[in-house]
């Protein structure tokens, strides 16, 4: 659904080089924050709202480890959402050069207000409509 290319900084790995577990969490935030401004959500524009995503029950599963200076892909894809709860479930996908799969990561992601500190079910709505017309 939404690919975005990015690269394997010398912040995000250990001594042997490897990109940490850290580095995939953040690079899922920063992805989620790319896919919310395709929809036309910018940062500044849910900071002004004082909008965020919250992103919870995260399962990262590593296959093969990506190392320092490796280009790589991450895939977006919306498994299910939920009106009621206001929550996507997202799995991302990291893919090297070749295309393989190195790590999978499955996490639910919930838009809450900074100001009332709940669900805020009225941009959810509005995300979610929108990654209905993308899906269909």
């Amino acid at each position: 659904m939404c690919t975005i290319r990015y690269r394997v900084s010398g912040t995000d790995v250990n001594d042997h080089m490897v990109m940490e577990t850290h580095a995939y969490y953040a690079y899922s935030l920063r992805h989620i924050y790319n896919f919310l401004n395709e929809l036309g959500f910018s940062r500044q524009s849910l900071n002004k709202m004082k909008i965020y995503p919250h992103v919870q029950r995260t399962h990262l599963e590593i296959f093969k480890p990506l190392m320092f200076g490796i280009n790589f892909l991450i895939e977006l894809k919306i498994g299910r959402y939920n009106y009621s709860s206001a929550r996507f479930e997202m799995n991302f996908s990291y893919l090297n050069s070749s295309f393989e799969r190195c790590a999978t990561m499955k996490s639910d992601l919930l838009i809450k207000s900074a100001t009332s500190k709940e669900i805020d079910n009225d941009i959810s709505r509005k995300l979610m409509n929108q990654i209905r017309i993308i899906t269909d």
